[in-house]
């Protein structure tokens, strides 16, 4: 339940409290803010977060827990579990009596991106650029090349590469790089019809998951779960069948592993 700032102050806070602090006399000028505050998946769905932070090095009387500047809950301990129903930034803010620190702040929000570069087909006549994609656990994506004697280093950061023969014959895919190498990274790919990028708010259950997906027009949009279990949406936002095939995609990744929030 959201508590508003006027219901935390106006109350006489006399707590006795454990954990992460207790209170102290006298009502101070400043308070110092917690620190290192960290967001984990939690629940069995997989839509809630689990928040923990470092206490102030004063003896606060508690801690102040907000959404996108909305005031969610005052807790006494260093952890506060959420299930929200969008991104954003949370912040936490120590109180002793009215006074209230400043605030140590984490987001759920996707790191996203338009890249520049094409993902071309594996099975081109000719080389014109790599074929394959991957993402770091912060979310920076880069192309891969699919070739044999591509570093481990290389192989290790690609996600999906495109082409058509490898699964099946006909149209084009992104398929998981363990179609190819067994050594690669598993990906798994959940397909959408139509431009449902900008609304798709949660990665689908488990039940419709394969190791490639189609890439049946532009606008298609494909849910990615890719190497240490995070999310990623997709959208081609270009392809082309014909000649050496390519796609271009944007992407929304989510940077907190196993969290199947993506809007």
């Amino acid at each position: 339940m959201k508590k508003t700032i006027g219901m935390l102050l106006c109350i006489g806070l006399v707590v006795g409290l454990s954990g992460c602090g207790k209170n102290n006399p006298g009502d101070p000028d400043t308070v110092a803010a917690p620190t290192a505050l960290t967001l984990a998946v939690a629940g069995a769905d997989s839509l809630s977060l689990k928040l923990t932070w470092t206490a102030s090095t004063d003896t606060a009387d508690g801690y102040i827990v907000y959404l996108n500047d909305e005031v969610l809950d005052t807790v006494t301990a260093c952890e506060y579990t959420h299930q929200p129903t969008e991104l954003g930034n949370y912040e936490v803010k120590a109180y002793i009596g009215g006074t209230i620190s400043d605030a140590v702040e984490a987001s759920s929000s996707l790191e996203t991106a338009t890249p520049g570069s094409k993902v071309y087909w594996m099975a081109a006549a000719t080389a014109v650029g790599n074929s394959g994609y991957g993402w770091s656990t912060v979310g920076s994506g880069a192309d891969y090349s699919m070739s044999s004697g591509t570093a481990a280093t290389e192989k290790a950061m690609t996600d999906f590469y495109v082409d058509s023969a490898s699964v099946a014959k006909g149209t084009d895919k992104i398929i998981s790089p363990d179609n190819y190498y067994s050594t690669w990274n598993a990906t798994w790919f959940y397909n959408f019809s139509g431009n449902v990028y900008d609304t798709l708010s949660v990665a689908p259950g488990w039940s419709q998951w394969k190791n490639y997906s189609e890439v049946t027009a532009v606008n298609n949009t494909i849910v990615l779960y890719v190497k240490d279990s995070h999310y990623v949406k997709i959208q081609i936002t270009a392809s082309n069948s014909t000649g050496d095939h390519y796609i271009e995609l944007k992407y929304g990744f989510q940077k907190i592993a196993g969290f199947r929030r993506l809007k």
